[in-house]
């Protein structure tokens, strides 16, 4: 490496901006490098790793260079190893946060002569054995995911008895406790240790025990950190008494992109780094080079209604202008028409990415029957084990089969008409032998029910009688959605399963094809056929992350979905700007006016800036201050009402505030 960094120049092939230039030289104290995306982050930090060994003379053992991931750890490695030499590469140490934890605890078993903790990674595994211990019944893989990484925001966390109590998975509402204390219990009667309980132990030995902190901490005078934003609570105090002594701590990262919940990431320490580091200095990248300007202006300008973040811009570096729009369509089942229309025959690399996976399932559907190739990241097939769409094909089934008495068991409940257990017993066991609905007919003449309710129960027969006898599927899942009074009816689930059948698809044809589709995502996509590099990609927002294509199509991106109602308003809003920020040339926002999204309203400027400080006028109310806006509700203190709360939507309709 050359000593004059003036000349933009750091090593072969690694050219680097002024901004860049300063976080390379920077290599003594705490600092943390805000990375927009597309910076050139990883450039930095790989050059910043050769300037700190070439010019400084700081020996290559002694830097933790941390990663996200193994792959990115990997990548890293190889990253500098094609600039700086393999050997000088091999003596660094490029780790995960886990790996390095794991090293921790080995360390201390092999000083106090403890036993070597077993290392055990399958934890769905030991929640699919416990589940119906704790909770009774048969778990589905949907309950397995969302358990595991409840587990996971528990220990990451560091949550007390009072938070793990009110926690309950979105499905089926199950206590998180009942479960995550089984879990601990398995684990220390078997001597087993899962990847969070290794970071726990190695925060609480490097926290107790002086000679083990001593020792990493002269091991490893220089720790560096990428894609910080991701990274834990615990993990975070893990680093903080890492580099306590020396202080020589460099992370990297963008508030911005942490969108990792659900795992805990734990975006709030890089906005308190210079409380929790006293004098430290934090750097800025500002410049993108990924994106062309209209794409980098969008979203610049999309994100900062967000609070919690650093006042930071994103510069476009690109001088073409490129295309960011936003397609109106009607409604949003006509987004699969146009997506096949728009991706047949395209010779560009185009990714559709999407908040959820579920919202894939029509769509590959849509693909395939046009005969359109297309890869699949990261694709399961949970979709078609959720209660709402096994409850919609049991309906089905029972329309056909109406003698069922194990299917009448599984649904009897499910419908609004409150039918008593007794009622159902009775029906069960002395059906009715006048009618093609036997166990219905029962229940429509049973003395257990009231009026009313016998009432119900024969318009319920009758929605049956008719599914059953027009044989129709996509008739068949608009009468569950619209007209059965089922008690999920209004749940996504039944909308993508609509959006996946034929006009004249029967019933029998379309659950064929269901089971025929949940094998297909079971299977691995054709290895020679992946050869050719299909140029359409399907891929979840998540998975797309650190990734860059051509063109890029957001969909879905509707109230309850993308914004997630259960979810950190501001962390959606990261999730939306990062699969913004994928896009290099084109970015398509597909909007639909049956459905709307808060996002896309603020994209197409109509509500762009309504952020907690602005100012703002009320057709009636006059000049206010905006309080707080989540996408949905707007809180604005008016000088004369006072504080008032509005709902979005109607006021941008209507007109009334701007």
């Amino acid at each position: 490496m050359k000593a004059e960094l003036d000349k933009t120049q750091t090593g072969k092939g690694l050219h680097l901006s002024d901004a860049q230039l300063r976080a390379v030289r920077k290599t003594e104290g705490p600092q943390l490098l805000l990375a927009v995306p597309g910076s050139g982050k990883t450039t930095t930090l790989v050059a910043r790793l050769g300037y700190m060994i070439r010019e400084k003379g700081i020996p290559p053992g002694s830097i933790l260079v941390i990663t996200f991931t193994k792959a990115a750890a990997e990548d890293m490695r190889r990253r500098f190893a094609s600039f700086f030499g393999a050997e000088t590469a091999e003596k660094v140490h490029f780790s995960t946060i886990n790996s390095f934890c794991y090293s921790v605890v080995l360390f201390y078993a092999k000083m106090y002569r403890r036993n070597k903790p077993k290392d055990e990674t399958n934890s769905p595994g030991i929640i699919r054995m416990l589940y119906p211990k704790v909770y009774g019944g048969f778990s589905n893989e949907n309950d397995i995911k969302e358990l595991d990484q409840q587990i996971t925001y528990i220990k990451n966390m560091q949550l007390d008895d009072d938070e793990i109590e009110k926690l309950k998975t979105s499905g089926g509402g199950l206590l998180v406790r009942k479960m995550y204390e089984a879990y601990q219990n398995f684990l220390k009667e078997n001597y087993l240790m899962d990847y969070d309980d290794q970071i726990l132990f190695a925060h609480q030995l490097l926290s107790n025990l002086k000679p083990v902190r001593k020792h990493f901490q002269r091991e490893f005078p220089y720790v560096c950190v990428d894609e910080a934003q991701d990274t834990s609570k615990v993990q975070h105090d893990v680093i903080r008494l890492l580099a306590g002594k020396s202080r020589n701590l460099f992370m990297v990262g963008d508030e911005d992109q942490s969108i990792y919940g659900f795992r805990a990431a734990y975006p709030k320490a890089l906005l308190d780094f210079r409380e929790t580091y006293p004098g430290a200095e934090v750097l800025f990248l500002e410049t993108n080079y990924r994106s062309a300007r209209s794409i980098t202006e969008m979203a610049a300008k999309f994100i900062t209604g967000n609070q919690n973040r650093y006042e930071k811009k994103m510069l476009p570096a690109r001088k073409e202008k490129g295309s960011a729009e936003i397609v109106k369509l009607k409604r949003r089942n006509l987004q699969y028409r146009w997506l096949v229309e728009h991706l047949e025959g395209s010779s560009q690399e185009t990714a559709v990415l999407y908040r959820n996976n579920d919202s894939a399932i029509p769509l590959i559907y849509a693909l395939k029957k046009a005969g359109i190739p297309c890869r699949r990241k990261n694709m399961d097939s949970l979709f078609f084990q959720n209660r709402v769409v096994r409850d919609a094909a049991e309906i089905m089934e029972f329309a056909l089969n109406p003698s069922s008495t194990r299917l009448f068991w599984d649904l009897y409940y499910k419908f609004s008409v409150r039918i008593t257990k007794k009622a159902a017993f009775q029906a069960a066991h002395h059906p009715s032998r006048r009618s093609a609905d036997p166990l219905l007919h029962a229940l429509e003449i049973s003395d257990a029910l009231g009026h009313k309710k016998r009432e119900e129960v024969r318009r319920l027969r009758l929605n049956f009688q008719k599914m059953r006898q027009r044989n129709n599927a996509r008739e068949a899942v608009a009468a569950i959605r619209f007209q059965m009074d089922y008690s999920h009816a209004n749940s996504e689930k039944l909308f993508l399963l609509q959006a996946l059948t034929d006009q004249e698809e029967t019933i029998e044809q379309f659950l064929e094809k269901l089971k025929d589709m949940e094998e297909e995502l079971n299977t691995p996509q054709d290895k020679a056929a992946m050869q050719e590099n299909p140029k359409i990609v399907l891929s979840t927002i998540h998975a797309s992350k650190g990734l860059e294509y051509p063109r890029v199509i957001l969909m879905d991106a509707v109230s309850d979905i993308l914004p997630a109602a259960d979810n950190d308003i501001e962390e959606e809003r990261r999730i939306f700007y990062v699969g913004m920020t994928r896009a290099r040339d084109s970015l398509l926002l597909l909007d639909y006016e049956n459905e709307s999204c808060p996002f896309i309203r603020e994209c197409s400027g109509k509500n762009a800036g309504w952020k907690p400080g602005s100012t703002v006028v009320h057709k009636k109310f006059g000049k206010g201050r905006v309080v707080s806006n989540d996408g949905k509700t707007i809180v604005v203190d008016f000088q004369r009402r006072g504080r008032t709360s509005m709902k979005l939507d109607l006021c941008i309709e209507k007109g009334l505030l701007r």
